[in-house]
């Protein structure tokens, strides 16, 4: 419970401190061989426009542009070292999706931080924490129809989330935005909560349950019977948590999300 109040305290305080309302895109990486270099583009590019349309949400909006591109060229509108540019790119399919072969980095507008008002930012956090349990509620139907990878769904242990909080740090020290940090362990706090209440033994979620039990039977259970569950279930969470570390030591999340962006 403290963990979900947490998680949503640190989004107001996000909001309430300051909230990009506008991302920006900066070529980071042209990868050889690619539609990205025959077009001309070079690291450091900001990408402002595409066929007219403003870029206000970042590589997340260029993505989906190439993406429903069917192929077409693109008219990029970038600035170079300051200077205007118009370049033409046409995306090339790579197992049925169309890439232009970027990696690309999110910087905030300056001018776009916003600071809301305690009521406002209070809405907003609340729509947030709506929207990941909705992601949660599809997550099955996502995996089962393949737009969204075992591998970007797989759990993570202290280490991967080490990596994401310190990642989601050094994004605040670089924006001089609080935000990223406040918002990436806002999601940890209300995983952690979500994670607690699960009906598991050793779990707050596990006692609800054998309380619950009781209630349906009308008897209590033998406590000796309780404490035994209580201890396989931390050998089996010991095990999973042992598991997961041993994963994110030989596949990092971070540096994974990081190829992917």
């Amino acid at each position: 419970g403290m963990n979900l109040l947490a998680a949503f305290l640190l989004l107001v305080v996000g909001y309430v401190t300051g909230y990009p309302d506008q991302m920006r895109a900066v070529v980071e990486y042209v990868e050889p061989g690619t539609a990205a270099e025959e077009a001309g583009l070079f690291p450091g590019d900001r990408i402002v426009a595409i066929n007219g349309e403003e870029i206000v949400e970042g590589p997340v909006q260029i993505r989906e542009i190439i993406l429903g591109s069917g192929g077409q060229p693109l008219t990029l509108h970038l600035v170079r070292d300051g200077e205007p540019l118009r370049l033409v790119a046409t995306p090339r399919s790579v197992e049925g999706r169309w890439f232009l072969g970027i990696a690309m980095e999110a910087w905030p507008d300056p001018e776009s931080v916003r600071r809301y008002p305690l009521l406002q930012a209070t809405g907003m956090a609340v729509q947030d924490i709506y929207r990941v349990v909705d992601s949660l509620i599809h997550l099955p139907r996502l995996l089962s129809q393949g737009e969204i990878s075992p591998q970007e769904a797989r759990p993570t242990s202290a280490v991967g989330i080490n990596s994401i909080l310190t990642l989601a740090l050094q994004q605040s020290l670089e924006w001089h935005v609080a935000f990223p940090a406040l918002g990436m362990a806002a999601l940890v706090s209300f995983f952690l909560g979500l994670t607690n209440l699960l009906p598991l033994p050793a779990l707050d979620g596990g006692r609800v349950l054998f309380v619950l039990i009781e209630a349906i039977r009308g008897r209590r259970i033998r406590p000796e019977v309780e404490a035994f569950v209580h201890q396989v279930g931390m050998f089996i969470l010991l095990a999973l948590m042992l598991f997961f570390v041993v994963q994110d030591i030989v596949n990092p999340v971070v540096a994974w999300s990081l190829l992917n962006r």
